[in-house]
C-alpha cells in the first residue's frame, strides 16, 4: 500500500459564517443567563468567550460526524434539536464556559452547577423554538438533570436518548403504552 496522496479531511457539513453566527447567539444566551443567575444569587459568574466556542465548534464538529456516518444526505438533511442540544450540553458540561472568581466561597454550589444549569436552560429553549411549543420543566426534574450532569458522567449517546424523552413529551407524544396498578409480589430482603 502506498502512500496517501493527500491528507484526508472531512467534508465540512456547517460553514464558518454559520458556526460563527451560532458562537454569537449562544453567547448572547449565555450573557444573558449568567446576569440572571448573578442578581438572583448574588454571584460573579461570567463567560469565558473562548471556551465557551470550543464548546460550541465540537458541539457542531460531534453533529457533523453523526451527520456522517448516520444520514443517507447529509449536506441536506438538517439536524434536529435534540442533536443539537444533546452535543451542546455535552461540550459546555465538558468545556465549562461559564466561569467564576477564584475567591467564590467553597459553600457557594451554584457557580459550580451554573454550566448544567445553562446547558439545561439553553437545550429547553432550543427544542421549544423547534417545538414551537413553550415548556418548563418541573422544579425537581431540572434539579435531577443538573445534578446528573454536574455529579455523573452522561455520554453523548445518553443525552440523545434522555432529550428525546424530554422532546417527545413536550411535543405531547405519549411515553407509556398504558400505565395501571399492580399488586407485584415483594422479593425477600
Amino acid at each position: 500500500m502506498g502512500p496517501i496522496a493527500a491528507p484526508f479531511f472531512m467534508p465540512r457539513l456547517i460553514s464558518l459564517e454559520i458556526l460563527e453566527e451560532r458562537f454569537a447567539e449562544y453567547y448572547a444566551n449565555a450573557d444573558q443567563f449568567v446576569t440572571g443567575l448573578n442578581e438572583a444569587f448574588g454571584t460573579a459568574v461570567f463567560v469565558n468567550a473562548p471556551a465557551l466556542y470550543i464548546a460550541v465548534k465540537s458541539a457542531y464538529d460531534d453533529i457533523e460526524r453523526y451527520k456522517l456516518y448516520h444520514l443517507e444526505e447529509p449536506q441536506k438533511q438538517k439536524s434536529n434539536a435534540v442533536k443539537r442540544v444533546a452535543y451542546l450540553t455535552k461540550w459546555i458540561t465538558k468545556c465549562r464556559p461559564i466561569q467564576y472568581p477564584a475567591d467564590t466561597s467553597i459553600q457557594d454550589v451554584i457557580p459550580f452547577i451554573a454550566n448544567a444549569a445553562f446547558a439545561v436552560s439553553l437545550g429547553r429553549s432550543l427544542m421549544a423554538s423547534e417545538l414551537d411549543r413553550e415548556f418548563f420543566l418541573t422544579e425537581e426534574k431540572e434539579a435531577e438533570l443538573v445534578y446528573d450532569l454536574t455529579y455523573r458522567e452522561v455520554t453523548g449517546d445518553g443525552l440523545l436518548a434522555i432529550f428525546q424523552l424530554v422532546y417527545d413529551t413536550a411535543a405531547g407524544q405519549p411515553l407509556f403504552e398504558s400505565l395501571a396498578d399492580h399488586q407485584f409480589k415483594k422479593s425477600p430482603k
